[in-house]
């Protein structure tokens, strides 16, 4: 089986029809093939998944923040990952702890780093879309964002980020 997943990994895309999410699943339900679900999200683009994957079976929170500040461009796909994300984050950070129930001291060392990072990212993130809005639904030309036209994204939906606790920030 191990095989066929990694056969099936060189032929998926962005625009694959192969439902992505069920094949992630079965790769991430089997340690062996967590890499091919690495693999296979990275090259749908799917980053919801892939930072679930580093939070929850990589257990790098860090490596999660990196993929949220320098591979997400979609400004709406960025506001749902976060707003999803962050609240656990700044929890576990909080208690000294890791999202998958363990931390290491290099964790608790950057737990303070990953806290501003992520800060840094949403305050970025507001700007832009502060920006968006301001100049009639188009970022700067020099924005590495960009949002498709039916997307929406409202004030409550950035509140949400920090909504369970205040208190991290």
């Amino acid at each position: 089986m191990h095989d066929q997943i990694k056969e099936l990994t060189k032929n998926i895309d962005k625009e694959s029809s192969f439902d992505i999410d069920t094949i992630i699943d079965i790769c991430r339900s089997q340690p062996e093939t967590l890499n091919e679900a690495i693999t296979i999200a990275k090259k749908a683009q799917n980053y919801k998944i892939l930072v679930r994957i580093y939070i929850q079976d990589l257990h790098d929170n860090k490596g999660a923040i990196e993929i949220v500040a320098n591979q997400v461009r979609n400004l709406h796909d960025k506001v749902s990952i976060l707003r999803e994300h962050v609240p656990v984050l700044l929890k576990y950070m909080n208690l000294g702890q890791n999202t998958g129930g363990h931390v290491t001291a290099e964790q608790m060392e950057d737990a303070p780093k990953l806290k501003k990072y992520l800060v840094q990212i949403v305050k970025q993130v507001a700007y832009e879309l502060v920006y968006y809005k301001r100049n009639g639904d188009k970022f700067d030309e020099d924005s590495m964002y960009e949002m498709g036209s039916n997307q929406i994204i409202k004030i409550e939906d950035m509140l949400d980020i920090f909504a369970d606790d205040m208190v991290c920030m």
